[in-house]
């Protein structure tokens, strides 16, 4: 058999093995159906988690929109880190008026002491 045929062959076989419903037939999703789901669009606890340096003035507005626009692309957990050039004062009521607002969040939560995740 040449190599191409046996590719084939395998192909074919995985299909046709996890491909069916198997006995879990009568509309329930079988265990490779829940992995294949889980890996195509994972819970959001194990999404990446990027840095997100925060640097200059915090804005309520920008901080939600920077959310929005991570979420869009699958990132709903980030480790908030300050840089120099933070222009809000470290721990400030300022700065703490922004990370109440990042916990508030629907698309983020506040977990396990990361700000947010």
């Amino acid at each position: 058999m040449n190599v191409i045929a046996v590719g084939a062959f395998l192909t074919l076989s995985l299909i046709a093995h996890f491909g069916t419903a198997g006995p879990q037939a009568g509309g329930t999703r079988t265990a490779y159906d829940q992995l294949y789901r889980g890996l195509v669009d994972p819970p959001h606890e194990y999404s990446i988690r990027p840095f997100w340096f925060w640097n200059g003035k915090l804005d309520k507005k920008e901080v939600e929109r920077q959310i929005e626009e991570m979420a869009s692309q699958g990132v709903y957990r980030a480790y908030a880190h300050n840089r120099t050039g933070l222009d809000t004062p470290y721990l400030s009521e300022e700065y703490f008026f922004v990370v109440e607002g990042v916990g508030d969040s629907q698309r983020f939560s506040v977990r396990d002491g990361h700000v947010p995740l």
